[in-house]
């Protein structure tokens, strides 16, 4: 009998750098998975400093976490039902919200779908978060450091950042400020809001039509209108239509494949020294569906054969 196994071996990880000298705790929420853990609390309470939460895919939210330690917690990747290749288990690792308090800096946060990141106590620095959907919000109540925010779908963020870098990602809203005019925000793509201050904002699309820039350098950004003043490389008045491969109601690409750049695009070589525009371009491009820069099974199958069993297996690599 041949039938497609997409439950416990969701994600292969061989060799991953990310958790070389850490001890790694498996979580599934799904019933009848036996694995070590069956929630994320139960994940977090046995994890010391250091140590990788693996969240595999399921089909019911693994709900809130409060987050006192610093931890690598990584997801399957979402959209895993729209985009070829990505798991053989296409539920996505579900998270309503993840609250950083002291002790949690330097943690890493990747592939996850997630409601929202929280930075509540004072001094956190040295966060990664990198190819999440995150559907509500990024925000910090007291301000950030030294975060690394890239390839991700982002509903809103806002706060205070400093020494940060925000690439390659996807945004509805942005609301964020530096003090030190340490921000840099570039190979992005904006839809409906942006306020920015003391940044260096550049090789970004912009379709976004409330737009508040204070004190920032732009230059080489493609704009649907005049956003941006012209000059320093600074396109106005691009129909976006133009720009990426389905911008308006079309079929076949997914909900994030959708901004890659057609042919002939006018963000195509745009950027600071011929760079792409947009999430693609660049040199750390969007992935798409989020997936971890570790080796996942996208396809599985077994079967059996009198006494032996016969596996079929694809293993892709998505650094």
């Amino acid at each position: 009998m041949k039938t497609t196994f997409s439950a416990v071996l969701t994600m292969i990880f061989i060799g991953c750098a990310i958790v070389a000298h850490s001890t790694v705790l498996r979580v599934n929420n799904t019933p009848a998975i036996t694995v070590p853990y069956a929630t994320l609390q139960a994940a977090y309470d046995a994890a010391a400093d250091g140590d990788t939460i693996y969240i595999e895919g399921s089909g019911t939210s693994y709900g809130s976490l409060s987050l006192y330690k610093k931890l690598v917690i990584i997801g399957t990747g979402y959209f895993l039902n729209e985009n070829p290749e990505t798991q053989a288990n296409i539920a996505p690792s579900t998270v309503s919200q993840i609250y950083c308090y002291t002790g949690s800096s330097g943690s890493k946060f990747i592939g996850l779908n997630v409601g929202g990141f929280a930075f509540y106590a004072p001094n956190l620095q040295d966060f990664v978060v990198l190819r999440n959907n995150i559907t509500s919000s990024l925000t910090t109540n007291y301000g950030v450091s030294n975060v690394l925010v890239e390839q991700n779908m982002i509903g809103s963020m806002d706060g205070r950042y400093e020494n940060t870098i925000i690439r390659n990602n996807w945004f509805s809203y942005m609301n964020i400020y530096s003090n030190n005019n340490s921000l840099a925000v570039f190979n992005n793509v904006f839809s409906y809001y942006i306020t920015l201050s003391l940044a260096q904002f550049y090789n970004n699309i912009i379709y976004a039509t409330n737009n508040n820039f204070t004190n920032c350098v732009t230059s080489n950004n493609v704009c649907s209108a005049t956003q941006l003043p012209a000059g320093n490389g600074n396109q106005q008045n691009v129909n976006m239509n133009d720009v990426f491969v389905c911008y308006t109601t079309c079929t076949g690409y997914s909900t994030d494949a959708r901004y890659q750049l057609k042919a002939g695009s006018p963000a195509i070589g745009a950027g600071n020294n011929g760079e792409d525009c947009g999430m693609f371009g660049g040199g750390s491009p969007y992935m798409l569906s989020g997936m971890p820069p570790i080796p996942a099974i996208y396809y599985f199958l077994y079967n059996f054969n009198n006494a032996s069993i016969n596996v079929n297996m694809k293993v892709k690599s998505h650094n």
